[in-house]
């Protein structure tokens, strides 16, 4: 979650009084929306297009309670050693 601006408290406000009016419906997309998820939107348009099904509604929500992947980068900065040719020449 570094460099990702913290959602507003308003936003999850809206969120959670959105699924209490839709009794609970889009339940998958306020915990999304409380978890800061990336994928936050993507999950609101599943459950909302998909989220009449059970399954749909059941991946929604799985979606928005699974962990968030991270990808570390390692930058490694080799310089040649003063001498040595690269390629080698022959």
């Amino acid at each position: 979650m570094v460099g990702r601006q913290p959602v507003s408290g308003g936003l999850v406000a809206v969120a959670w009084i959105i699924a209490v009016i839709t009794f609970f419906y889009m339940l998958p997309w306020a915990v999304a929306v409380t978890r800061n998820r990336s994928n936050m939107g993507a999950i609101g348009i599943l459950n909302f297009l998909l989220g009449w099904t059970f399954l749909g509604w059941v991946a929604s929500l799985v979606m928005a309670c699974g962990s968030e992947s991270s990808t570390n980068v390692v930058v490694v900065n080799q310089q040649p050693h003063y001498g040595q040719q690269y390629p080698p020449r022959y």
